[in-house]
């Protein structure tokens, strides 16, 4: 009999040293099989003494704030222009893609290993993973940590030019306004190390190119994300630990479980249930495509051009948008006012971009403009850069609505500040 393999009929009686045990006339298996190998301790030692190693030197030095400054630059548009390489902003928008798939590609394991009976172990792994991607970066990272938690981003700490007060890692705030603990992305990236758990006992090698694949991925995603000054350091690493133990822990509780193990085994299902299952399993599959497709990136960029009058000496514009970042720039060039912007977030790739703009009078001293800047739909996420070229000699008073924490105004004629309303 081949290790792990499964022998239906009457109950058997296996002879061990000392003692007799009798096992379920359902099931018979080498107990010592590599398939029903435990995980051991040092699975969870020695990441968990990785995990508390960076969080201590986070505690007793300025790692977090020390490798955030490295990418920080004061003056621009927003103090982290490194993150707007194509690359970084590349990762930023696709870089969770591969878990998306991951989780349609367990879905439809599981449906196919209830179609078939000797495909059922495709089914306990899918299940696995699916298990671990639900209560890894779904439910811990973005339900309950990153929505409660409260840990301000590094573009919103005083350090870097914003208002909010830096936390050490585990020291919460509980505002639900600053989450950057931990990295959402990174904890996507990080998602595609759970088939390690599903492959290590009969394919240990494909499961360490997994482990290895994924622990690359969402360190590449989590360097993206500190580029660009949207978290810190500690917030990359606890993602990686969040991840890897709630496979560790789904795996641990699917193996000490037998009655679990018997069921998502689905040797002994009816035809009934069977379909029952695989329906379930391509509801979500679809269900995680629709839920990823609605949170697409998404850009839109506009034009204006106002005319100004001789002797004009000052501009001033009421400005309407979200998370709206506005630039200055002054051009002896020119004759004319020139709004150019970009509007860029997550939603359907679809989602229109509703821009209002008139001309409110045009007195003597300067024309009185009104732009506004929304999306027309519900999104995930909306931002925008607008870029006002104006003459050298005319002076710009920008109105923003109050409220608005992300507001910055920088203009050319003072590098490197920047006032937020």
């Amino acid at each position: 009999m081949s290790p792990g393999q499964i022998v239906q009929g009457r109950a058997h009686r296996l002879s061990w040293p000392g003692e007799a045990a009798r096992i379920p006339d359902f099931q018979y298996a080498e107990m010592n099989s590599a398939e029903n190998r435990p995980l051991s301790k040092f699975h969870w030692l020695i990441p968990g003494l990785g995990l508390l190693a960076v969080t201590v030197a986070a505690w007793v030095t300025d790692l977090d704030l020390g490798v955030s400054s490295l990418f920080y630059e004061s003056g621009g548009i927003s103090g982290w222009q490194a993150g707007e390489a194509p690359l970084w902003v590349f990762l930023y928008n696709w870089g969770e893609l591969p878990a998306v798939l991951l989780g349609i590609f367990a879905c439809l394991s599981i449906a196919y290993g209830a179609f078939r009976s000797s495909r059922a172990r495709l089914s306990r792994s899918g299940i696995l993973v699916l298990l671990a991607l639900v209560i890894g970066p779904l439910l811990i990272t973005n339900g309950l940590l990153k929505a409660n938690y409260g840990r301000a981003r590094p573009n919103q700490v005083v350090e870097f030019g914003g208002e909010r007060e830096f936390r050490p890692v585990l020291v919460p705030s509980f505002r639900s306004d600053e989450n950057s603990f931990p990295s959402g992305h990174a904890a996507a990236g990080f998602a595609l190390l759970i088939p390690y758990f599903a492959l290590r006992r009969r394919h240990p090698r494909w499961a360490l190119a997994v482990l290895a694949s994924g622990l690359a991925w969402g360190s590449l995603i989590g360097f993206a994300r500190i580029v660009q000054g949207g978290h810190f350091a500690t917030d990359v690493v606890w993602a990686g630990g969040v991840i890897y133990f709630s496979g560790f822990a789904v795996t641990r509780s699917i193996d000490s479980l037998q009655h679990f193990r018997n069921f998502i085994a689905l040797k002994h299902w009816t035809p009934a249930r069977r379909y029952l299952v695989q329906g379930v399993a391509l509801t979500f599959a679809i269900l995680i495509g629709a839920a990823y497709l609605v949170r697409l990136p998404f850009s839109r960029t506009h034009e204006w051009v106002v005319p100004i009058k001789s002797g004009s000496r000052t501009a001033n514009i009421e400005i309407v948008t979200k998370n709206g970042k506005v630039r200055i720039l002054r051009d002896q060039t020119i004759g004319y006012l020139k709004i150019s912007t970009t509007a860029y977030g997550r939603g359907l790739p679809i989602t229109p971009v509703i821009e209002k703009r008139s001309l409110v009078q045009t007195g003597a001293s300067g024309p009185v403009l009104y732009y506004e800047l929304l999306p027309a739909w519900s999104t995930i996420d909306f931002s925008s850069r607008i870029m006002i070229r104006v003459p050298k000699d005319i002076q710009v008073s920008i109105k923003q609505p109050e409220g608005d924490p992300e507001a910055l105004i920088i203009t050319e004629s003072a590098p490197g500040a920047a006032r937020r309303k």
